[in-house]
């Protein structure tokens, strides 16, 4: 249930509620369940979905909302289309990747070759 709370926070801002560079850090922010919901990203999702994360990350396993529970919330009671009007534009990391995938020289080259057409093919398919 604490992956599903952390997908969902991942999916409605475009960034993970844990970040931070330092490793040690970080899983001592997880581990004390240290997360922020930043205003400019929230403003427009819902305090249902905010509960939903909440309790879905909640450090207590025993506290910690079961499926059922979370199936419960009034978040997935909403109407569909509102979530429509979320974007992800303005996020920290979508403008952090957009920018990473505009100066990497992976994403600004083209296969040379018929030979590096089929391999960036083949790459696609099976990921090596």
């Amino acid at each position: 249930m604490w992956s599903i709370g952390v997908i969902i926070y991942v999916l409605l801002v475009g960034y993970p509620p844990f970040m931070y560079p330092q490793r040690k850090i970080l899983y001592e922010k997880i581990q004390a369940g240290d997360y922020e919901f930043y205003e400019e990203d929230w403003v427009n999702i819902s305090d249902d979905a905010k509960q939903l994360i909440q309790c879905l990350l909640n450090v207590d396993a025993k506290e910690r909302w079961t499926a059922t529970q979370a199936l419960g919330c009034n978040w997935f009671k909403t109407k569909g289309d509102i979530l429509i009007t979320r974007g992800l534009s303005k996020s920290l990391s979508v403008r952090k990747f957009n920018k990473e995938v505009e100066t990497s020289p992976v994403w600004n080259t083209s296969p040379k070759t018929e030979i590096d057409k089929a391999n960036l093919i083949n790459w696609s398919k099976d990921g090596s």
